[in-house]
């Protein structure tokens, strides 16, 4: 079906030339233009929007774009304020004055739409659209490969670093352990030398420490443990190893014992040495703990007294007691079965001597 566009209809308006109330009032001639589908039909009119949606569309994704109308040029309802001696210079269209069009312009001929400008097919479009995301997909691809690739050199120098010094470590670990070993048997050796005409049958680790128990550096206390022979250890002689672990925390002014992982006698040993640094500090004025109080030998002594920590003395007076008791109540043991044993005998014998007398005394 052909449709003729009808011309438009111009209507004359007013409008001021001006903003100020003494400008003139000028007529301006303004077109009327119908709407451009309003001789279509409903359906074709559907069609060709979405048509141009769609080519509008693809062409944007291929970087084409709708030129935007520059203002005179060829937007609806302008032409008609242009003189007639002076037409626009430029336009996308200029066939129909007034009419504006985008680049594509339609004519309904036997019910079919026809483009006037050539637009890339569908097919051709698709390509594009594939040979560009191939390009992409084999670029992230092989930025993929790459990363991976590098991760994969990155862990394996890790692992071969590690390795490394993991070996080193060990080799050296190997070494002082040989050069321990080495040491100590030549010190052992040495020893086994200068004891060469003596009694001596033990040489080991403990030699040292035998030798300056034998020096006097070292004598057993009450508590029966060895122990130096300084003002702390003299205070601490009679003091068990368990009421030394506590001493020494309530001393320190500490919460937690941080050797708690450490057997008993190492905590003890331990907290005897920080207790002996304490009195020594601030040039034997003694440590000054956050609360004021100064840890010197004195301190120790009243805190020792206070708790009754310094049990191992009457410990072993108990345990002498006990001992004597069990001496003597051994000794009378032993002496009452003496005695049974002397009177068995002694009836015994009686007994032998009156049957010895008996046949005599029948003879007779």
């Amino acid at each position: 079906m052909n449709v003729q566009q009808q011309p438009p209809s111009n209507v004359v308006q007013f409008v001021k030339s001006g903003r100020r109330a003494t400008d003139p009032i000028l007529p301006v001639k303004v077109a009327t233009l119908p709407p451009e589908d309003s001789h279509m039909p409903q359906a074709n009119a559907k069609e060709k929007k979405a048509a141009e949606k769609a080519a509008q569309k693809k062409l944007a994704a291929n970087g084409v774009t709708k030129p935007k109308h520059r203002p005179g040029e060829s937007a609806p309802g302008v032409a008609a304020l242009w003189p007639a001696s002076t037409p626009p210079k430029s336009g996308v269209d200029t066939d129909t004055p007034g009419v504006g069009k985008s680049g594509v312009s339609s004519t309904t001929t036997t019910g079919e739409t026809t483009m006037t400008k050539e637009m890339p097919k569908v097919a051709d479009m698709a390509k594009a659209d594939k040979e560009v995301l191939d390009k992409k997909a084999a670029e992230k691809k092989a930025a993929q490969e790459a990363a991976a690739k590098a991760k994969a050199e990155k862990a394996a120098k890790a692992a071969a670093d590690k390795e490394a010094k993991a070996k080193e470590k060990a080799e050296a670990a190997a070494k002082a352990k040989t050069e321990r070993e080495a040491k100590a048997a030549e010190k052992l050796e040495a020893q086994r030398k200068a004891a060469e005409g003596s009694d001596r049958t033990y040489f080991g680790p403990m030699t040292a420490l035998a030798e300056r128990v034998k020096a006097g550096v070292y004598t057993k206390g009450l508590t029966g443990q060895l122990r130096s022979s300084d003002d702390l250890a003299l205070a601490l002689d009679a003091v068990p190893t368990d009421n030394v672990i506590k001493l020494g925390l309530m001393v320190l002014g500490l919460t937690t014992n941080p050797y708690a992982a450490l057997n008993r006698g190492q905590q003890s040993m331990n907290l005897r040495n920080k207790m002996r640094g304490a009195i020594k500090a601030n040039d034997g004025a003694g440590l000054k703990r956050e609360d004021g109080t100064v840890i010197t030998l004195d301190y120790i002594k009243s805190v020792r007294d206070a708790n009754n920590f310094a049990t191992a003395e009457a410990e072993v007076a108990a345990k002498k007691a006990k001992l004597e008791a069990t001496k003597k109540e051994r000794e009378a043991l032993a002496a009452a079965k003496a005695a049974e044993k002397a009177a068995a005998a002694k009836a015994k014998a009686e007994k032998a001597a009156a049957a010895k007398k008996e046949p005599a005394a029948a003879t007779a």
